[in-house]
């Protein structure tokens, strides 16, 4: 009645047929709050979601409950009436002056008001009506019992990830993210039993420059592709297995290869010890550079250069420096600078490889940076621009001459 003010009641009441927390999530979804805040709903007392509003609003709010599945009622307020207790929505999102924003039943897809859904071309009130008869609702609970029967592991986490796919109507791609596709994605892919596509993503993240893009792609796309997998592989088992058996079957077809997880793990320690073992033998190992016999450990030279009484040459290199290979090249491989680097012991440090505090304690700014010091470590001669081979000849001529053990004594 025109002029006269009302309320609008909810009692936790739902349509017959309908599950709860399937109505849960479509208040969630009509009114755009949370769960959580929805439960509040349904706490067995009487609530007033609008305590005085009129009567176009409040049948919007009726007619809004009712296709979600909840049963709320419209009371004409007589003067002086006490109301119930208050549990508004929030006003920028239940505010029934905002009714051209809608979600599509079917995808899911929020859009502004229109007979047909500009996503996936359904007409929404067709649909919708639909979609409230027992048996569509009971084909829709089936569709979900046997995806979760073969997801197994996480099954509440993919299936509302698959709902954006149109599960119950025709498949449609949507982009979607999983972080596990994106760090693991071929071991996520052997997890979830997805063999072809596991090989496909060995070879595209061995391939150079296109790891990255491949990982993003499949971060995107991979819960779309488990759920064309879960959809094949059901249809096979419903046309192979009876009934009685289908449930066993999913879940051993479908679910996870837990192998996968142990032998990830037991990877991730193999490799850690055996980069460690890799790093520790590359630090401490002798290499020969040019034609000049370094120790590729600093503390192990020391020790070699004390109990010998060497002087020594410590060189701070590093494998992607071009100054560095042309030294290498046209100092370390000269034939008399090789013959005169006997008499010393020498040190080759490479500065992606070793601890910062030792490239700290020698300041060293740039590399090629080299270091003449004494049999004890002092540093004696620091070579500043000059690599010629002559002067390296000189400098080591005059360690030897001057620093050596022998020359302590």
């Amino acid at each position: 009645m025109p002029g006269r003010r009302y309320r609008v009641v909810f009692e936790g009441k739902i349509a017959e047929g309908l599950q709860v927390q399937e109505v849960k999530r479509n208040l969630a979804s009509l009114f755009r709050i949370s769960e959580d805040r929805i439960e509040r709903f349904f706490s067995g007392k009487r609530l007033a979601i609008k305590k005085d509003v009129d009567y176009q609003t409040a049948v919007k709010y009726v007619e809004a409950f009712e296709r979600a599945g909840a049963i709320c009622k419209a009371e004409a307020l007589e003067p002086q009436t006490d109301l119930e207790p208050s549990l508004e929505l929030e006003k920028d999102v239940a505010k029934p002056s905002q009714p051209d924003v809608i979600i599509c039943p079917q995808c899911q897809f929020e859009q502004e008001e229109t007979e047909e859904c500009i996503r996936c071309g359904v007409v929404i009130k067709k649909f919708s009506q639909i979609a409230q008869s027992p048996e569509i609702r009971e084909e829709s609970r089936g569709v979900e019992d046997d995806l979760t029967a073969f997801v197994g592991n996480n099954a509440n986490v993919y299936i509302q990830k698959f709902k954006k796919f149109n599960m119950g109507g025709a498949n449609t791609f949507a982009i979607t993210w999983n972080w596990s596709t994106f760090f693991f994605g071929p071991c996520w892919m052997l997890y979830r039993k997805l063999y072809g596509w596991a090989a496909v993503a060995f070879v595209l993240s061995a391939i150079p420059f296109t790891s990255l893009i491949s990982a993003l792609a499949f971060a995107m796309t991979g819960n779309y592709l488990y759920f064309r997998h879960a959809n094949r592989k059901i249809s096979e088992l419903k046309r192979s297995r009876p009934s009685s058996e289908l449930t066993a079957a999913l879940a051993s077809v479908g679910g996870v290869n837990q192998w996968v997880v142990t032998l990830s793990i037991v990877t991730i320690i193999v490799g850690s010890i055996g980069s460690g073992l890799i790093i520790g033998y590359s630090a401490t190992r002798e290499a020969t550079i040019g034609k000049i016999s370094f120790v590729k450990d600093y503390n192990r030279g020391l020790d070699q250069a004390y109990e010998t009484g060497k002087p020594v040459m410590l060189i701070f290199s590093a494998e992607w420096c071009g100054a560095c290979k042309t030294m290498i090249r046209e100092v370390f491989s000269d034939d008399e600078v090789a013959e005169a680097s006997e008499q010393l012991v020498n040190i080759y440090i490479d500065v992606d490889k070793v601890d910062r505090k030792l490239i700290n304690d020698y300041q060293v700014k740039y590399v090629p940076s080299i270091f003449f010091l004494d049999y004890s470590g002092e540093t004696i001669i620091r070579v500043a621009e000059k690599r010629a081979p002559r002067d390296f000849i000189n400098n080591m001529n005059y360690m030897y001459q001057m620093h050596s053990y022998s020359e302590q004594e």
